[in-house]
């Protein structure tokens, strides 16, 4: 009786350890399939700050700190005034998308002000005195560059990956700045966050026919300029907010009034940093919701400092 007894706690002990294993094995299974547990997801911020007649972009995640672009050296204390006010003193990587002065035109600047150790950037180099100042930039502040190919992941966070989905494609014709842009399609969790900088029609036909772009937002191209942002690809992004960073009454005419109607006609929300000023987004990673608030903060639009309003969207 009392070897059956034995036998009997034998199974139990074993049944419950075997129980125990096949629990921690599903769930790093359903962990790996995911990408990441929902537990390690701590929230994303990006904010697409108003520089103008430029780029700039501020990502927060897991505790990092990136920005996309820099807008042009005549607006960086615009750029600073909104850093500061999202209590930003070190960033951690820079990403420069080609060498345009509206893109990159305050990069010296925030490598040195902002003690950056890593940068980003096209191989496209420029003769610009702007890009001048960046190569002496990164050797006085020993800043490690980046050079990233079609194809590549960048890991930016723990939690935060970016997909490049053109880097280079106009390096053969020096002039070609535009073609040469780095394009991202930045993954957090559940969310997607497409980064066009100022790739032409050409680039987004290329991307269309190799990636997949569904994004939840959307930095349109070359600041909704009518040289990209064609039909099938923002139909195909499918943004609940599609952003559109520009500067009030440019003299280019962005952004173009057909682009504008086809973002409104595929994109639940469509932004103007011209407008709405710097627009933050924020997510926890999970398919439930996002939220955006946006803020006038630009001498273009108001004189003093404004909360425009405040949106939230919910979807599946």
């Amino acid at each position: 009786m009392k070897q059956k007894s034995n036998r009997h706690s034998r199974f139990l002990i074993l049944f419950f350890l075997r129980l125990f294993i096949f629990s921690i094995f599903t769930g790093k299974i359903k962990q790996n399939l995911s990408g990441q547990s929902d537990s390690a997801l701590s929230g994303i911020e990006i904010s697409y700050l108003d520089v103008h007649q430029g780029n700039a972009s501020l990502i927060q995640a897991d505790g990092r700190v990136i920005l996309f672009d820099t807008g042009s050296y005549s607006n960086y204390p615009l750029l600073k005034k909104q850093l500061s006010k999202k209590g930003i003193s070190h960033i951690d990587c820079l990403i420069l998308s080609h060498p345009d002065a509206d893109h990159m035109g305050s990069a010296a600047s925030i490598l040195t002000d902002y003690s950056v150790p890593v940068l980003y950037q096209s191989r496209l180099h420029k003769d610009t005195k702007a890009f001048q100042k960046l190569t002496e930039a990164i050797e006085q502040n020993q800043v490690t560059v980046h050079y990233p190919n079609t194809g590549d992941t960048l890991s930016l966070s723990r939690n935060l990956s970016a997909q490049v989905l053109s880097a280079n494609a106009g390096s053969k014709n020096s002039d070609d700045a535009n073609a040469a842009s780095l394009v991202l399609r930045m993954t957090y969790g559940s969310c997607h966050f497409l980064f066009m900088s100022d790739a032409p029609a050409s680039v987004e036909s290329d991307i269309l026919s190799t990636y997949d772009v569904r994004s939840d937002v959307y930095l349109v191209s070359h600041h909704g300029s009518d040289t990209a942002n064609g039909i099938s690809f923002i139909k195909e992004v499918g943004a609940s907010y599609a952003v559109i960073s520009v500067g009030k009454d440019n003299s280019y005419g962005h952004p173009d009034k057909n682009v504008l109607s086809r973002l409104k006609k595929y994109a639940q929300h469509v932004l103007r940093t011209d407008e709405d000023g710097m627009i933050t987004i924020t997510s926890d990673g999970k398919p439930g919701s996002l939220s955006c608030q946006t803020e006038v903060l630009s001498d273009n639009i108001k004189k003093h400092e404004k909360t425009r309003y405040l949106i939230s969207i919910w979807f599946q």
